[in-house]
């Protein structure tokens, strides 16, 4: 070996290693309530795509609505539509006033399985969140919209 010394990497400073937890944390969200959703065959984009439908008037939005809130693309919306379709957990339309625009609209079953997954569901969201108190968790929740606004 020459007698090149290695440079180490400079370590992370202090704001890249709050954006590093953020994402850590996101990640362990994700990974425990992904084992919520699988039991009942569904993947987490797809649980996502159910939760956006229920939280619009009428269970019903188009695919560039849903896809703009889940930030996902087109395509990558287009592929979990088809399976949520083909599992009976949604329907597609037409809408009546654009022939191009494809709308979204949660089933009787889609609305059932959001209501058997809401129990796992809510144990995850509490096991994250319990050492947090109320007002840490409203400072949190904007912090992080106020993050997300700058998208």
């Amino acid at each position: 070996m020459s007698g090149k010394v290695l440079k180490s990497h400079p370590r992370p400073d202090r704001d890249e290693l709050v954006l590093m937890a953020l994402v850590r944390a996101a990640e362990l969200f994700k990974r425990r309530s992904a084992a919520v959703f699988r039991e009942h065959g569904l993947s987490f984009s797809q649980y996502n795509a159910l939760r956006v439908l229920e939280a619009t008037p009428q269970a019903e939005a188009s695919l560039s609505t849903v896809g703009g809130l889940m930030m996902v693309s087109k395509h990558n919306l287009s592929g979990i539509a088809k399976r949520l379709e083909a599992g009976g957990f949604v329907r597609r339309r037409e809408s009546q006033g654009d022939e191009r625009v494809r709308l979204l609209a949660l089933t009787p079953k889609g609305r059932q399985v959001l209501r058997l997954i809401a129990q796992g569901q809510e144990q995850n969201i509490a096991q994250m969140l319990a050492p947090f108190s109320r007002s840490q968790r409203e400072a949190l929740l904007a912090m992080l919209r106020g993050m997300l606004a700058q998208g």
